[in-house]
């Protein structure tokens, strides 16, 4: 694959991962899995050649990049011209905007550090460049974010939209009502060059994030690209419009049964080469809650919450979110209610290397495989993206509390409990162990279920899966 190819392929995964982060649509508590923040972290380092040397786009920058829209847009509003131009282009009927940057001259824009010297009473950072209220992991709240390597930043679903000058910056404000991050800031350093991106919580009120704005610091950090690849300004989404919104065909290279190997290549930073052979799948219409506790699920209170003393899954009301340009707002409509069962994969990892592997990925998703009618191939997909009209006012889909990201909520060989890492596991050099993955299936998705490994790379296995036992 050509280098840019490879570059646009990555990029537009990041948009994935920005609408489902940034936009939060799901009805239900999100927290972002381990590997969800592995995949997005690969993604963005994958970005740079330390050989050949590419411009270094900052992480925000890149993911903010490609919340890419197809939209003609109205009504142009400038800035005060200094170093920094930014344009504002906003059509109040569609709620639809673009904010586009440039610069006024050829100078060097240097990375930089971000400071807010004012956060709403008991907020917290709990990740770099997010807060919470008391800093709860994965907890809403702001996301601050360095923007300075975008050239236009698409907006939608903006009901309102306006500016305010503060010392030494100029603050882009729009409001989404009916979203959890109900408010998106640009900060524009005009002196300087630089821009950063706000995203708000609903919870946080229009006063407070201004007083985040006006006690915003920023340091250049120069020291972080000493031979200056980073080029402000330079990314245009427009660009990338329409690269891999067409998914290809899965090849049948990329399609594993049951029993057949394959390797993890999410290894860390190890080298190990860790094969991967499913075994056995079961599905039944409870858990066994015998076997949950704190080290097999990532919430275990939760979880126990959900289920009760039972282990009998709670049906899924599963609902669609559209934009209602009339309402300027979300609404909600129920597509149907649907029983939920366990299904419980055993797999079999094999470390076969000379390298001990302490952080392996185990986090497969449950997806439908089915193939394509000219033969061509295999269709893959999340269930609910069969389920909703996926028109151009479709913003997203609630989530069950259980499936979030679709991955197991049962894990049996974690190493390590209780963090971050829940869905990593360790191998020593020659080990062979067998691990149980437990996942919250909408019972209509049971049809040509399968496990996804590893979507974001080059090399993808998906397998299919076949019951081996169902109980009652």
């Amino acid at each position: 694959m050509k280098k840019i190819d490879r570059e646009k392929r990555l990029m537009a995964n990041l948009g994935e991962f920005v609408q489902e982060e940034q936009c939060e649509y799901r009805e239900a508590e999100h927290i972002f899995s381990d590997r969800y923040e592995r995949r997005k972290k690969r993604l963005l380092n994958s970005l740079e050649s330390p050989v050949e040397k590419r411009w270094r786009m900052s992480r925000p920058a890149a993911a903010c990049a490609c919340l890419a829209l197809a939209a003609a847009l109205s009504g142009s509003v400038y800035a005060a011209v200094k170093l920094l131009h930014t344009e504002v282009a906003y059509d109040k009927d569609s709620g639809k905007a673009t904010v586009t940057r440039e610069l006024t001259d050829d100078a060097y824009i240097p990375p930089i550090r971000i400071t807010p010297e004012y956060l709403p009473d008991g907020y917290e950072e709990w990740e770099e460049g997010k807060y919470s209220y008391e800093g709860e992991y994965a907890g809403t709240g702001l996301s601050i974010l360095d923007v300075s390597g975008t050239k236009i930043e698409y907006i939608r679903d903006a009901g309102s939209y306006e500016t305010k000058e503060l010392d030494g910056k100029t603050a882009y404000i729009f409001t989404r009502e009916g979203y959890e991050y109900s408010h998106i800031v640009f900060l524009a350093y005009e002196d300087t060059g630089h821009t950063v991106m706000i995203y708000a919580s609903q919870d946080i009120s229009m006063e407070e994030l201004i007083k985040v704005c006006e006690n915003m610091a920023i340091t250049e950090v120069p020291e972080e690209d000493p031979d200056h690849t980073f080029k402000a300004y330079t990314y245009d989404p427009l660009e990338e419009e329409g690269i891999d919104h067409e998914a290809a065909a899965v090849q049948e290279s990329s399609v594993i049964h049951m029993g057949e190997s394959f390797q993890e290549i999410f290894t860390g930073d190890s080298d190990a080469d860790i094969r991967v052979t499913i075994t056995d799948m079961k599905i039944s219409d409870k858990v066994d809650m015998s076997k949950l506790n704190e080290n097999t699920t990532s919430d275990y209170e939760e979880t126990l919450e959900f289920l009760g003393e039972d282990g009998v899954l709670p049906d899924y009301t599963f609902t669609a979110s559209y934009w209602d340009s009339a309402e300027e707002g979300l609404v909600n409509k129920e597509i149907g209610i649907y029983p939920v069962k366990y299904v419980e994969v055993t797999a079999v990892l094999e470390n076969l290397s000379g390298t001990d592997a302490d952080d392996v990925n185990v986090q497969p998703q449950f997806l439908n495989l089915s193939k394509l009618d000219d033969g061509s191939g295999y269709e893959v997909k999340k269930w609910e993206e069969s389920m909703v009209d996926m028109n151009e006012d479709y913003r997203g889909c609630s989530s069950y509390k259980l499936a979030c990201d679709n991955v197991a909520f049962y894990f049996d060989a974690s190493a390590y409990p209780g963090e971050p890492h829940f869905y990593n596991t360790s191998l020593a050099t020659g080990e062979t162990k067998t691990v149980h993955m437990g996942f919250a299936v909408p019972e209509p998705a049971l049809k040509n279920l399968c496990l996804g490994y590893d979507r974001d790379s080059d090399q993808p296995k998906y397998v299919k899966l076949e019951a081996t036992e169902e109980t009652d």
